[in-house]
């Protein structure tokens, strides 16, 4: 196997997903995402709302669906009691898409 960087928009598609996640009103959202990954991205997909999230797990379908995919899915853990609970979705996605944080995840 060889270990080829994370294409830009699959990380971009996940840190979509880890934002929506981390918000503190969708904490059922964590949940479900991390007791069925493909089925609650999935459903976002086929519902496409919202519609940014809905464009990421599309994303995320088409990586790990591929035939020679080597991509999955991965339970996504809460998000550090150190970060303030009013960061907006866009702040926590603009540091879920950092390659530091991505790398340490590394769902690809």
């Amino acid at each position: 196997m060889i270990n080829t960087p994370c294409p830009p928009e699959l990380r971009d598609a996940w840190a979509r997903v880890f934002a929506h996640a981390w918000k503190p009103d969708n904490k059922d959202f964590l949940r479900t995402l991390n007791k069925d990954p493909r089925g609650t991205i999935s459903q976002i997909a086929n519902s496409r709302q919202p519609e940014k999230l809905a464009e990421a797990c599309n994303t995320i379908l088409n990586y790990v669906d591929a035939p020679d995919s080597e991509e999955g899915f991965l339970a996504l853990p809460d998000l550090p009691e150190s970060f303030p609970g009013d960061l907006s979705e866009e702040q926590l996605y603009s540091y879920a898409k950092q390659d530091g944080l991505y790398g340490l995840l590394r769902i690809c």
